[in-house]
């Protein structure tokens, strides 16, 4: 998953960048809107990707959580393993999100790289993409 992450962060940062220089040039060239465009199918895809393994690991991770909760009191060195993943857990992506009950869809979006903005409902995939909070 880390590795999704930093595509996502790369994939912003290329596009910053090359959002920028065509402002700064006040010059934006069809070479321009296709590398653009590239940084936005592939940060799409990874956070597709991601949002895939958490899901796909939901349960593992609600049993390690159920398993650290029990196993602390035995043994407190897991109680900060126990707790970090406690914090993260309302982050991660559950089958009850909104994002989640869209994924097929958004799937299938990314398979045919259809850009996000031909479809019928991009405003609410924009907000399925976002990070829960």
């Amino acid at each position: 998953m880390n590795e999704e992450q930093d595509i996502i962060f790369k994939s912003v940062e290329e596009g910053v960048d090359l959002v920028e220089e065509a402002n700064t040039s006040e010059l934006v060239t069809e070479d321009v809107q296709k590398k653009v465009r590239a940084c936005v199918v592939e940060m799409v895809r990874a956070a597709v990707r991601k949002n895939e393994v958490q899901l796909r690991t939901e349960r593992d991770r609600k049993d390690l959580i159920a398993y650290l909760n029990k196993e602390m009191f035995k043994r407190p060195s897991l109680l900060w393993s126990y707790l970090w993943l406690k914090r993260q857990d309302p982050h991660i992506l559950n089958s009850d999100s909104e994002t989640a009950k869209d994924m097929p869809e958004l799937i299938d979006m990314v398979k045919e790289d259809t850009p996000v903005d031909e479809l019928e409902n991009k405003e609410e995939l924009y907000k399925l993409l976002l990070n829960p909070k």
